[in-house]
């Protein structure tokens, strides 16, 4: 198995490689991890063996704040999959490459990091199958729904706009891939997704609660469900301090924007200003993450650092958060409405589909954050029973699920042919 990229990339990959051990496959793990956390430890709790390699791939506290505060620069979600991919992805793939040719020469099959072609490259050289894992289907074309930046104009429009966008994204994407491609003796590739969906299957690390398959994908696309770790797996446990917090009042509102979003400087302390005016207005308690310094309180709000949301969240009022894949999934699975604050990415896809779904307003943008709209955004999730009965409705739902179950299973098919 291979991974690169966030926490969120790296989570689903230990719960998969914990279950496929569990099942009784031999399983190593190799992790390029953009910031400066270690995994190493996460082996001896899954019984897998696991290699960091080119990581942290931004080196410095410098260096992830620049990048995030260019993210958040960046107006349109491809220009942000531009810049991931040659800022933060390009410069790893000679050591990401190296390590998958290794993976390849010693294993039957290798499951990949959907955007990780050096991976898929070498699975190919090796001759062996590959299966992609994705976190989201907004890259898949459907006519069931736009490319991303584009509106939903019916299905025959949106075949257009596919076409459109493919062009693009062959243009921006596909030379890397098929220049490394043509340097290992294989043919290039005609489009962008085909190096980042396996060939063979293609599984979708999501609730069918959330999405379910679209009518028009080809058979290679599977939803297996979300991916996450056993709680007797997850290595961080809640901090001692916690419990007293959550215990001295009412449920508190969970407030956290993800790994990738600038936490120092001159946007730390805006976004602190804003989120601490929209607890006063909004006459609720707050958790917030990595803006503070763990432990301490400042009137109704505590600030925390790295902790499992599983076992915060079902605490929780409401969730205020980026709409990451994984976040997303945690919350719905938690039975806890949200308000969802896009960055970048996937998030606007998953913003709207929580809003769909009835468990969170429209999503509101970085952009248009305030005191005052924030405050509001909480105060109409926590007045609103429809959307608390609608959470918890599809927590009981996912909790029915096993998605890394299915996904041993889909890679088990691929194994046996």
């Amino acid at each position: 198995m291979q991974t690169w990229g966030s926490e969120g990339d790296i989570r689903p990959f230990l719960a998969l490689g914990g279950a496929l051990g569990k099942a009784g496959h031999d399983v190593e793990l190799v992790i390029t991890e953009l910031d400066e956390r270690d995994y190493l430890h996460f082996g001896a709790l899954l019984g897998i063996r696991i290699r960091m390699v080119a990581s942290p791939v931004l080196a410095s506290t410098a260096e992830r704040e620049r990048a995030g505060e260019a993210l958040l620069a960046i107006g349109s979600v491809f220009r942000q999959g531009r810049y991931i991919a040659r800022r933060l992805f390009e410069p790893s793939v000679p050591v990401m490459f190296a390590a998958a040719e290794e993976l390849a020469a010693s294993c039957d099959l290798l499951v990949r990091h959907f955007f990780h072609y050096p991976a898929a490259v070498a699975a190919a050289k090796a001759g062996i199958p590959d299966v992609s894992v994705s976190f989201s289907p907004d890259a898949i074309p459907s006519a069931t729904q736009p490319p991303a930046d584009l509106p939903d104009l019916g299905r025959v429009a949106n075949r257009l706009l596919w076409r459109l966008a493919n062009f693009a994204l062959d243009r921006t994407f596909l030379p890397p891939v098929n220049a490394l491609r043509r340097r290992h003796g294989l043919p290039a590739l005609r489009h962008a997704t085909d190096a980042w969906y396996s060939p063979t299957r293609n599984l979708l690390a999501m609730s069918p609660a959330l999405r379910p398959p679209a009518d028009d994908w080809d058979e290679r696309h599977r939803v297996c469900g979300f991916l996450n770790l056993p709680d007797a797996a997850d290595a961080d446990p809640l901090p001692g301090w916690l419990p007293d917090f959550l215990d001295e009042g009412a449920a508190p509102v969970f407030v956290g924007f993800g790994s990738l979003t600038p936490k120092e400087g001159a946007h730390r302390r805006d976004t602190l200003e804003i989120i601490e005016g929209a607890v006063r207005i909004a006459g609720c308690r707050a958790i917030v993450q990595d803006l503070g310094e763990p432990g301490t309180r400042h009137g109704d709000i505590l600030h925390v650092g790295r902790l499992p949301h599983a076992g915060v969240f079902k605490r929780c009022a409401a969730v205020v958060h980026h709409a990451g894949a994984g976040t997303t999934q945690t919350a719905l699975a938690s039975g806890v409405p949200s308000v969802a604050i896009p960055h970048l990415a996937d998030q606007f896809y998953w913003s709207r589909q929580l809003y769909r779904l009835g468990v969170a307003g429209k999503p509101l943008t970085r952009s248009r954050l305030t005191s005052r709209t924030l405050a509001a955004r909480i105060a109409s999730v926590l007045s609103s029973p429809a959307l608390h009965d609608r959470a918890r409705a599809l927590g009981t739902e996912m909790s029915r699920e096993d998605g890394c179950a299915r996904a041993v299973s889909f890679i088990a098919q691929v194994a046996r042919t």
